[in-house]
């Protein structure tokens, strides 16, 4: 069991990735529009590995790897409030 300091980093860090994809898959998808299916496809799939797997590195850094059931909902919370709050900033 981590102590309480190491999950609270860690919860503080998923909130602010989970922003951070929300911007990037944002800006992802506005550059890949007008493709080809295919093309999409494999790009698609490439960025989501590239994106988990820097979340896992990451979080390997701060909590040695730990992984809760929570930190999948803070990171859900993350993601939908990028779309829910920051992006009515993006649209001016």
């Amino acid at each position: 069991m981590i102590n309480l300091k190491l999950q609270i980093y860690s919860i503080i860090f998923t909130f602010l990735y989970g922003i951070f994809c929300a911007f990037l898959v944002n800006l992802f998808y506005k550059i890949l529009f007008y493709r080809k299916y295919s093309f999409k496809l494999i790009v698609d799939f490439l960025f989501v590995i590239s994106l988990t797997v820097l979340y896992f590195f990451i979080l390997k850094l701060i909590n040695y790897g730990y992984i809760h059931i929570y930190f999948l909902i803070i990171f859900c919370l993350g993601f939908f409030s990028f779309f829910s709050y920051f992006k009515r900033f993006l649209r001016k």
